[in-house]
C-alpha cells in the first residue's frame, strides 16, 4: 500500500535533556510511528509531540560567490560538526547524521576537519566549473 511507505520530514528545534541548549537542525527525518504526546526523547516544543527514533539528521551549510570567506565559512562548518556530534552523543541509536556543504566561493574540501562520526558530503560549483558538474 501507498500509505505504508511513507516518511514524514519536519525541519525542527532539537532539544535534548538534560541539556539546556537547544540545537536547531536544517532537517530531521524521523519514524511516525514513534510520534506520542508526552515529553520523550526529543521534543517538538511547537508541535506538542516528540519523537525517539529518528532515521536522519542533516545539516546544511551553503555559501555564495561573494559570501564570507574562508575562515569564517570553516568556522561555521566546524560548528555545524560539533552540533551534530553533541546530537549524537544525546540521542542513542543508529540513524545517518550528516552535513551538506555546497560552496559557489572557493574549493575548501581540503581545509574541513572530518569527524568519523558525521558524514560529510562537499560540493564546489561556481561558473567555470557548473557545467561539467550539470552534465556528470
Amino acid at each position: 500500500m501507498v500509505g505504508e511507505l511513507c516518511c514524514y520530514l519536519f525541519t525542527t528545534i532539537l532539544t535534548l535533556p538534560p541539556i539546556t541548549e537547544w540545537l536547531r537542525s536544517d532537517i530531521v527525518i524521523f519514524d511516525v510511528s514513534s510520534l506520542c504526546v508526552k515529553n520523550n526523547i526529543v521534543r517538538l516544543p511547537s508541535k506538542g509531540f516528540s519523537f525517539n527514533k529518528p532515521w536522519a539528521i542533516i545539516e546544511i551549510k551553503l555559501r555564495r560567490i561573494n559570501g564570507v570567506s574562508n575562515k569564517v565559512f570553516l568556522k561555521k562548518i566546524q560548528e555545524d560538526i560539533r552540533k551534530l556530534s553533541k546530537i549524537k552523543e544525546e540521542v542513542s541509536g543508529e540513524y545517518f547524521c550528516c552535513l551538506v556543504v555546497f560552496d559557489k566561493k572557493e574549493n575548501i574540501d581540503q581545509n574541513i576537519i572530518r569527524n568519523t562520526n558525521i558524514r560529510i558530503y562537499y560540493k564546489f560549483a561556481n561558473s567555470e566549473n557548473a557545467k561539467s558538474i550539470l552534465t556528470s
